[in-house]
């Protein structure tokens, strides 16, 4: 190959030369320039698209209050049930907040509201009157790796599935040469440790 260069090198003269290392160089240009715009973009969709994401799931853990685990209601009546299905039903398509949910948020998000409907069709029941406890369900436990069942386990594993899209919840880690740092989440600090876990101060 090198042999090959030499013998074109004493064929062509300079000129031609000069201007086969241009166009190659504006070629390399344009690949590198087209590379970077391309990524360039991709980033700001990304993070627009995480933004818009953020504020979609805020409003939706808003509107999953009636199922929450702390300070949890003993019962829901079938009138709050009813009420809780059109308003996540208007934030999923009047709103169009639906479309920022993940295929596995969507998927459990879909299931609440089938069980929320399912529910809402019981014959003769008041408004006021309290749901089953089998439809009210339980909350998962940790502790014994029980999965929860119901409504409140439906809602527990959407919101543990929205945190997990918008990484709230995970730590984030940095690699800067030979170092590792993890940047361990909590709610209000973000705690900075080492490869051997031992906080720095």
């Amino acid at each position: 190959m090198i042999g090959l260069i030499q013998e074109l090198e004493l064929i062509l003269p300079p000129e031609i030369w000069a201007a086969i290392i241009a166009f190659i160089a504006a070629i390399a240009g344009i690949f590198f320039t087209y590379y970077g715009v391309k990524r360039n973009l991709q980033a700001q969709y990304d993070i627009d698209l995480r933004s818009k994401r953020i504020d979609a799931y805020r409003s939706l853990w808003k509107e999953l209050h009636l199922l929450r685990k702390h300070s949890a209601p003993e019962t829901l009546s079938y009138g709050e049930v009813n009420t809780l299905l059109k308003e996540l039903t208007s934030w999923y398509y009047e709103d169009g907040k639906g479309m920022y949910l993940t295929e596995k948020s969507r998927e459990r998000f879909l299931d609440l509201l089938k069980e929320l409907e399912d529910i809402t069709k019981t014959k003769g029941a008041r408004k006021d009157e309290a749901i089953s406890s089998s439809d009210l369900g339980t909350f998962p436990d940790k502790e014994t790796k029980t999965k929860g069942s119901g409504l409140r386990g439906a809602g527990s594993e959407l919101r543990t599935l929205l945190l997990k899209d918008i990484g709230t919840r995970e730590q984030l880690h940095l690699n800067y040469g030979n170092k590792r740092w993890r940047f361990k989440r909590t709610r209000s600090t973000i705690e900075k440790t080492t490869r051997s876990g031992a906080p720095i101060q």
